[in-house]
């Protein structure tokens, strides 16, 4: 156990972290918290030159990618801050938008005094409701030596001849990292032996990909295509989506017949479709990782079929990947009053708790009594952090070194490279390993950073998950810091569903292994024959596996409710605490000054019921929107302008491109003013229409009166196209005569509207 009484605490400071977490606040206020899932933070990219850099906050959606940065005003003046650091953010957020990123900016200053303005703007942005997905190009990437054909190879390998004995041109390989993905490609092609194009994310990749290509294939000729110069020959040419768009027109459309798209769930951003629409192979293959997400969609689009899928959990059963281990370190430190925002613990909160000293010397002593002298990796919560576990370690007479984002690459590179050589014993890092390097040899992780992402802590188990010579399994050392319930870290047993645990004991292998473990235990047989460390396996103890993001995987938000009861959130927010929903929330998740209420989906009709809301079905949609239409409940002339414009300007489809609504809009009130008529009631936005710009035409009109409309799911706004819309099962249902007659009670009720309301003024 840490004592920790007297202890200085010590004391963080981190302005644009404070910043991040306000941002989330107001994403949360602006979509709900199960939304925040979607937010992936500090999300890795490179720009145009290959170089790394990272996104405050990466989303997409079906068809776009957003970046989200968040600044303060002096991080973008070259007279406060360095030139060269200046220059990489220019050229950072230039890259992205080349590459086909959104690119969307708030300062510090925005989000502390114009709240509302900013949930507004991310309305405007992203949408009233939008459907995010999970980035599945965030999780671990194992890199490393060419696996022997395995049985999931040849299986992969016939399927892919089969699909085109069907007459398929493309296909997916979704299997997790390490497992071998890239070898199976490289045989296909040789097997096929058309002229091949490989498409990778980094330079790592591609010299990966060629010296793969080379040792599998070594009657082809390799080439890899630089961004501006140099050949274009060769029987297999290697590239980055980035070469490729610079010099995209030099290549005929049939010029390959093969193309492997590396990293394949990149391809459904437009920088990826631009090249793939461009190229007319005979077969397309892609390569992805994806270990138990459930957005794929998007990618199936483009590849159609899945010629197969090993998830992490299955390739270990399967004996791809090592084994693995358990020992869950547990100390006193007090995580439960740490701030958390849904995605991460606040960071001067978490950093304050992981700056003791007894916390870092438990690490270490650890390491002394159960794997002295073996090669480990400790994952850090910050570089500060590493640097001094790391300390610690080298005063207990361990070789251990700090490896960190800001060293320059041939040092990182050496202090790498002795580790794999055994002179380097333990590696102390935060973030940097989390991707692009892989150690095979590394069977001992410590998993000293707490976080509450699934993502980070699978890509830092990833690191050690490969096989090789004499590694029987991975062990990781789990440390468990005290918190409350919703508050808990990521852990491997919770990572697995995995309530049953012994120190040192398996936690995931091939069933026959668990199996035969499990009998060794009960029979009594001694330890050092089942784990030859100093770890005493017998005990045991049951696991909370309670995980808020899974209990409310099911569950609707207070939002949610409110969309399915066709009130705004404030409205249902008032029915909860004036009891008119009883019971209350099954369950309530505390965030900082926030705390979220979740509905069981079971519950939704008994509540329609205490409410006298009935469920609306799709035959009668028709009439609930005629019925709202005409009820004309106005405070504001907005709701019958906008209707009139999308019913004169919807293409067969009942859709119509934002700006020319937003046009017609403006149009109106400018009309108005150049009439000299009066353009609404005193106070109205709208009055200064003529000093308004687009965007805050477009900012007003879709969150009043769109919203009311989306929000009764009778109009949808697909932020991704750019396009606003009547709903499908709504449109289809309308007539022709329908849509004249609703434009005519458009028109009377603007006329009402102006002779009773604006007119008494």
């Amino acid at each position: 156990m840490i004592r920790v009484e007297g202890q200085t605490p010590y004391q963080a400071v981190d302005t644009a972290s404070f910043a991040e977490d306000l941002f989330v606040e107001l994403f949360q206020e602006t979509f709900g918290l199960d939304k925040t899932q979607y937010l992936v933070n500090e999300y890795p990219c490179e720009n145009i030159y290959g170089d790394n850099c990272y996104i405050d906050y990466a989303l997409k959606t079906d068809l776009e990618a957003y970046a989200i940065e968040i600044d303060g005003e002096q991080w973008h003046n070259p007279a406060l801050v360095s030139v060269d650091k200046y220059l990489d953010d220019l050229l950072k957020r230039n890259s992205l938008t080349w590459l086909g990123w959104r690119v969307y900016i708030w300062t510090y200053r925005q989000l502390v005094n114009e709240r509302e303005k900013v949930k507004s703007e991310l309305v405007q942005f992203l949408g009233q409701s939008p459907h995010f997905k999970i980035y599945d190009d965030y999780l671990p990437r194992q890199r490393g030596t060419v696996l022997e054909l395995r049985p999931h190879q040849e299986e992969t390998l016939q399927r892919l001849q089969e699909l085109r004995g069907e007459y398929n041109s493309m296909a997916l390989i979704a299997d997790a990292q390490g497992t071998g993905k890239t070898t199976t490609a490289v045989l296909d092609a040789c097997r096929l032996g058309l002229r091949t194009l490989f498409v990778a994310h980094t330079l790592e990749l591609l010299q990966q990909a060629a010296r793969r290509f080379r040792e599998l294939w070594p009657q082809a000729r390799v080439t890899i295509i630089d961004d501006y110069s140099g050949p274009l020959d060769g029987d297999v040419m290697i590239a980055s989506i980035q070469g490729l768009h610079n010099r995209l027109s030099q290549f005929a459309p049939d010029h390959f017949g093969y193309i492997i798209i590396d990293e394949a769930h990149h391809a459904a951003s437009p920088s990826y479709r631009q090249v793939i629409s461009y190229f007319q192979p005979m077969f397309l293959l892609g390569l992805t990782a994806t270990p138990e997400r459930h957005d794929q969609e998007s990618i199936m689009e483009l590849f159609k079929n899945e010629a197969h899928r090993l998830d992490l959990k299955t390739a270990v059963e399967i004996g791809e990947l090592v084994p693995i281990r358990c020992v869950r370190v547990k100390t006193n430190i007090d995580f439960s009053s740490v701030r958390i925002n849904g995605i991460r613990y606040n960071y001067r909160d978490l950093d304050t708790c992981v700056h003791v000293p007894e916390r870092n010397r438990l690490i270490v002593d650890t390491y002394l009594s159960h794997v002295p002298g073996q090669k480990a990796v400790v994952f850090c919560a910050s570089v500060q952090h590493a640097a001094e576990v790391a300390q610690l370690f080298q005063e207990s007479g361990i070789n251990a070194q700090l490896v960190e984002g800001r060293m320059k690459k041939p040092l990182r590179e050496e202090i790498l490279d002795q580790y794999r050589q055994g002179i380097v014993k333990v590696l102390c890092a935060c973030d940097i390993l989390n991707e692009g390097w892989d150690s095979p040899e590394t069977a001992v992780l410590f998993m000293a950073r707490p976080t509450l992402s699934k993502v980070i802590y699978l890509q830092q188990l990833g690191r050690g998950t490969r096989r090789a010579q004499g590694k029987n399994a991975l062990l990781v050392f789990d440390f468990i810091d005290n918190t409350v319930r919703h508050n808990h870290s990521v852990n491997l047993h919770r990572l697995f569903r995995s309530r049953e645990y012994r120190p040192g004991a398996l936690v995931i292998a091939p069933q026959e292994q668990m199996e035969e473990e499990k009998r060794r235990l009960l029979s009594g047989e001694k330890m050092d024959t089942i784990l030859p460390h100093n770890i005493f396996v017998r005990d045991y103890e049951l696991v909370d596996l309670f995980d808020w993001q899974e209990e409310i995987k099911h569950m609707m938000s207070l939002h949610q409710l409110a969309m399915e009861l066709y009130v705004d959130d404030a409205t249902a927010r008032r029915w909860v605490d004036e009891c008119k929903i009883t019971p209350g929330p099954d369950l309530e998740l505390p965030m900082g000054k926030v705390t979220h209420r979740y509905f069981s989906q079971e519950r939704l009709e008994d509540i329609r019921e205490q409410l006298n809301i009935p469920a609306r079905v799709p035959e009668a949609i028709r009439e609930d929107f005629f019925r709202y239409v005409k009820a004309g409940q106005m405070s504001f002339s907005y709701k019958p302008v906008m209707l009139k414009g999308m019913l004169r300007l919807v293409n067969d489809k009942g859709q119509a491109e934002l700006g020319a609504l937003v046009s017609y809009f403006r149009n109106f009130y400018e009309q108005r003013a150049d009439a000299d008529l009066q353009i609404e009631v005193s106070g109205a936005v709208i009055n200064r229409v003529k000093e308004m710009n687009d965007f805050d035409v477009a900012r007003l009109m879709l969150t009043m009166p769109f919203e009311k409309f989306e929000r009764k799911f009778f109009l949808e706004h697909r932020k991704d196209l750019n396009l606003v819309g009547f709903v499908p099962a709504l449109w289809k249902r309308l007539t022709v005569e329908d849509k004249a007659e609703l434009i005519e009670i458009c028109d009377r009720q603007i006329e009402r509207y102006y002779a009773r309301r604006v007119g008494k003024e």
